[in-house]
């Protein structure tokens, strides 16, 4: 059984953590936003990915050497 799982565009991501656009944009580049999948030429972001990286104060994942 699937769960239903809620996505956010990169818009609505911005939006709901109340940041700009184009640090969305930076951190997709960057691959340093949890959660990111990518359909097609569009990226989503799990919802219950940003919920737990929010709820242990480290939003962005770590920076790849």
């Amino acid at each position: 059984m699937v769960e239903n799982q809620e996505y956010f565009s990169p818009g609505e991501l911005a939006e709901y953590l109340n940041v700009s656009k184009k640090f969305i944009d930076k951190h997709i580049a960057t691959k340093r936003l949890p959660g990111a999948v990518r359909v097609g030429r569009l990226w989503r972001f799990k919802k219950i990915d940003i919920e737990k990286r929010l709820a242990i104060g480290e939003f962005l994942l770590p920076e790849k050497v």
